[in-house]
């Protein structure tokens, strides 16, 4: 591994941190709902209602993928999609994308925006990435260590230089799709590389949305695995491969639990949707466009081709790796034993406990 521009990534200072990808910064429209209190106060409540527009700092957590150094520092139209992750205390930084992306097909060097809009790459081999073989269409790199191959310092402990990542504790895993009851039609959106249009010499990623059309079932992924993947009412292309998808959730559009019918009783003192956090997690990551085989249609000949010959067509939905997957692949012993390592170092220098390591749960 070796990266362009090494030295910038030593001379940062603590404001310069590594930031997660928050719902917070999400700007909202907000409405005044009127409200009374438990003693019959009249007040008003102030919430986010429709879609949301993305900060720019956002599209920082995702990065482009190339199959060479030359390829990403031209801008070659070829590749993919990945964004970072923090996982563990203290956080380490990994690079996800897909398995299909960074291995099968090669496309593993990095190219990623840092300081001044700098593109940065960082070559990697497709050996650096892991996997779960026979498994989802994942793969990580944990881009805090120094790999030893040539001694080169990648991104350092103290600090991340304007980048952004995704936290796993935003993951939508099991226990949070059943709390925060999501369900279909929740809002999504994705952000990743439009091949046509993206940037060029500078990465320039682009926002699809869509909504969620069906829960986490078994459908057939890459390589012939069959595993639990969403189905998003979505149009992507190629190079959205390994993008990040998020579900999100405001004000007035949650018709299961109220929403726009219980407007209509405003200082009922009833559970609502006002009376729940709105939602936003990473759904998971973006694998593939769902195939469809389209008979041909010919102009009436002695013999009709209906029904004998097809057309491999896309059907507009897309296929979403649920982000416990992800979760199940940043566990492996590999990276594990690093995070352990690092949060004994890190309890042992505040005079903490130590807790005992136990087996991780890859859904919860």
């Amino acid at each position: 591994m070796s990266v362009t521009n090494a030295a910038q990534f030593t001379r940062l200072s603590m404001d310069q941190m590594l930031r997660p990808v928050c719902r917070q910064e999400l700007a909202f429209d907000y409405v005044s709902i009127p409200r009374r209190s438990g003693s019959g106060v009249p007040y008003a409540k102030i919430v986010e209602v429709g879609m949301p527009r993305i900060p720019d700092d956002h599209l920082r957590c995702v990065f482009y993928l190339y199959p060479s150094r030359d390829a990403a520092e031209r801008g070659v139209k070829h590749g993919g999609t990945g964004f970072l992750v923090m996982h563990g205390m203290p956080p380490r930084l990994y690079a996800i994308t897909n398995h299909h992306v960074a291995v099968r097909s090669g496309c593993s060097v990095i190219r990623i925006m840092a300081a001044s809009n700098q593109a940065v790459t960082i070559e990697l081999d497709p050996t650096d990435w892991e996997f779960l073989p026979g498994r989802a269409d994942v793969a990580a790199v944990d881009l805090t260590t120094d790999h030893s191959r040539n001694q080169i310092p990648f991104f350092p402990r103290q600090g991340f230089p304007y980048l952004r990542a995704v936290a796993s504790s935003d993951f939508a895993l099991a226990n949070t799709i059943v709390s925060e009851h999501i369900g279909p039609g929740e809002d999504v959106y994705m952000i990743g590389r439009f091949l046509d249009h993206d940037g060029v010499d500078l990465n320039m990623p682009a926002v699809r949305f869509g909504h969620i059309s069906t829960m986490a079932a078994h459908i057939r992924q890459r390589d012939n695995y069959t595993g639990e993947c969403y189905t998003i009412d979505m149009h992507s292309r190629s190079g959205f491969s390994g993008s990040p998808v998020f579900a999100f959730r405001t004000f007035g559009q949650d018709l299961v639990d109220g929403g726009i019918p219980r407007l209509r009783k405003p200082f009922s003192n009833e559970h609502s949707i006002l009376n729940y956090k709105p939602v936003f997690r990473l759904l998971g990551i973006h694998c593939g466009q769902f195939p469809e085989s389209m008979p041909i249609t010919r102009m009436q000949t002695e013999e009709s081709s209906y029904g004998k010959e097809y057309v491999q067509g896309l059907s507009g939905m897309t296929i979403v790796v649920p982000a416990w997957d992800i979760l199940e692949l940043l566990n492996i012993p590999k990276f594990a034993v690093q995070r352990e390592h690092d949060e004994a170092e890190f309890r042992r220098q505040r005079g903490l406990p130590i807790p005992e390591a136990k087996p991780p749960d890859r859904r919860q």
